[in-house]
């Protein structure tokens, strides 16, 4: 009887691509907190730095550091979605790159599928564009844009080269009393802006330099869904004009906007 090759069984099973992949999955589908926050352990009211460590962003992060087939099967699960999670204000596609040497960026660009991109004051706009700069995300399909309002959120960063499909837009509004504070011109600027086209000029050496080298691309040329989800106002006709941009254009929700060249009266002084 010939001799069996015999191919020997690995020390540790957890240095299986296969297996490490399922277990890195099966995380990632949990959406709730530890036991350590509900049994108490841990009050609701902590810092968001101390919960933050819980749930599943905080395990796939620790098993990220664990060695190179750990970090990827890890990686692209919590970037997929990197800032789900957070306060959309404070942690946005443009803070969270920003944290990272710029020489991992793109790395972390090709896993993301959804993100946070928040409207800022366009004299802050190169600080919001700088960290996108030069970043394709490939993946990316959709994107929720919250605005400050009062003026602060008129511009859009910029991304290129992705597949965002769904856009919801978030304006602030608050009750008691019910106050608008994102108003016409600051919509206005907002839905001019989708999709805007921009211009990319590339020159590779002063020698051989004749004439600008651009490459013009469309920001959310491909949006199927847009939904404004909070209450605003709009100038007449500024939805329709935005709908007219958008060849792929499915759905458009505009059920809480206000539109009228006039406030509405909850924004009337009551002398």
């Amino acid at each position: 009887m010939a001799d069996r090759k015999i191919i020997p069984a690995p020390t540790n099973p957890l240095l299986l691509r296969e297996i490490v992949a399922e277990v890195m999955k099966w995380i990632d589908m949990d959406y709730g907190f530890s036991h350590e926050v509900y049994s108490g352990k841990l009050d609701e009211y902590d810092e968001p730095e101390v919960l933050a460590s819980y749930g599943k962003d905080g395990v796939l992060a620790r098993c990220c550091c664990v060695n190179r087939l750990w970090f990827n099967e890890a990686a692209p699960l919590l970037w997929a979605a990197p800032t789900q999670f957070t306060f959309a204000m404070d942690q946005t596609l443009s803070k969270m790159l920003d944290k990272l040497d710029m020489s991992r960026r793109q790395l972390y660009a090709n896993f993301v599928k959804e993100a946070v991109i928040a409207g800022v004051p366009p004299d802050d706009a190169f600080e919001h564009d700088e960290p996108l700069k030069g970043l394709d995300f490939p993946k990316l399909e959709s994107v929720d844009l919250p605005l400050a309002g009062w003026g602060e959120s008129e511009y859009i960063p910029r991304i290129k080269n992705h597949r965002v499909k769904i856009l919801a837009i978030d304006p602030s509004f608050d009750i008691y009393p019910d106050t608008y504070r994102v108003m016409q011109n600051e919509m206005g600027s907002i839905l001019d802006q989708i999709p805007v086209r921009i211009v990319f000029v590339l020159v590779i050496s002063a020698v051989f330099y004749r004439e600008p080298n651009c490459v013009i691309q469309e920001i959310f040329p491909d949006l199927e869904n847009v939904d404004i989800i909070d209450c605003c106002l709009a100038a007449p006709g500024a939805i329709e004009k935005c709908e007219s941009r958008l060849p792929k254009l499915k759905y458009f929700g505009r059920g809480p906007v206000v539109v009228g060249n006039d406030y509405p009266a909850s924004l009337i002084e009551v002398p």
